[in-house]
């Protein structure tokens, strides 16, 4: 049976959304369409580029996540750096990343991601990511949102998607999109782009519609295992970091339902693991690992298509 993932940001904790994948794959289950911001980006865009989980797993036991902290090491140069670009870190190792990795698949624009038998609108690509636009105030969906801006999706690089989702507010750099739609309001300016996880960390709704569906949506939030545990903030970066991290537990809250979590989000602990923990050793990245694998094993072994059929058209039901 097909699925559609949809696979939460978390940064660092990124080796978790990969463990849950092979879990699902591992029961039969086939990727149709997947999304994600910021860390659920990349796994969803190296999915839908075609990465096998054992793929997925060695990349990521191979990266140092030190290596995406692209800047000085000097604090008074990171604090100059947040002031002048809006973000401690440039992004650019980080983008040269995934642009190889998908690259490596063959992926370069969005016209790659293509679905040839795609019927409705939101399956013309097998990959979308969500962003955040500060400067409209708004949330924008890639590639589906780029007309919006002037820009053809087909000619839109993948790897500069996932580099805007995963823009983490004041510690990697924004991205700059210029709008160059000629009858647009924003003609000509340049719109700050960040992390999707301001307003939308993640999108389980993404793939919903009114009809009934023919194949399920897996969904891949992370959480720590101590709700209410200390977070760092013993310094100004850290601190900002903290408050983000804040925000987007409050959003998860909001537009997360009951059932959601029943029928077809698989919860994954997380531990102690910050986002920004980028000197994460292979050791707790394997601990990662498992608890997605684990967590998303027991989540399917006690999960119903035929349940998951009638909830979903039930609840569409009651939103006519």
């Amino acid at each position: 049976m097909k699925f559609d993932l949809v696979a939460e940001g978390g940064g660092c904790k990124i080796p978790a959304l990969a463990g849950a994948y092979e879990a699902i794959i591992s029961k039969g289950f086939q990727p149709s369409h997947c999304a994600g911001t910021s860390a659920g980006a990349i796994v969803s865009s190296c999915v839908s580029a075609g990465y096998r989980p054992d793929e997925l797993k060695t990349l990521l036991m191979n990266t140092d996540f030190n290596i995406f902290k692209d800047s000085s090491q000097w604090r008074i140069w990171q604090f100059i750096n947040l002031v002048r670009r809006n973000g401690v870190f440039n992004g650019d190792e980080f983008y040269k990343y995934i642009k190889h990795l998908l690259a490596e698949k063959g992926v370069h624009t969005f016209k790659d991601l293509r679905d040839p038998n795609a019927e409705d609108v939101r399956y013309t690509y097998r990959f979308t990511c969500l962003a955040s636009d500060i400067t409209s105030g708004s949330l924008i969906s890639l590639p589906g949102d780029l007309p919006e801006y002037g820009l053809d999706p087909d000619e839109f690089e993948v790897a500069m998607a996932v580099r805007m989702s995963m823009s983490i507010p004041f510690f990697f750099k924004p991205i700059y999109l210029e709008n160059k739609l000629a009858d647009s309001q924003w003609y000509g300016k340049k719109h700050m782009i960040v992390d999707g996880g301001m307003i939308s960390n993640y999108p389980i709704w993404i793939w919903d519609s009114e009809d009934e569906p023919a194949w399920p949506t897996f969904g891949l939030l992370l959480y720590a295992d101590k709700e209410n545990q200390p977070v760092k903030t013993s310094n100004p970066i850290n601190a900002a970091v903290a408050m983000f991290q804040t925000m987007l537990k409050a959003n998860d809250k909001t537009f997360v339902r009951p059932d959601d979590f029943i029928n077809r989000t698989i919860s994954i602990p997380t531990g102690n693991v910050s986002s920004i923990d980028f000197d994460l050793t292979n050791a707790r990245k394997g601990v990662l690992y498992r608890s997605g694998l684990n967590t998303a094993n027991e989540f399917l072994n006690q999960w119903s298509w035929n349940r998951y059929k009638r909830w979903a058209i039930n609840s569409r039901s009651r939103n006519l």
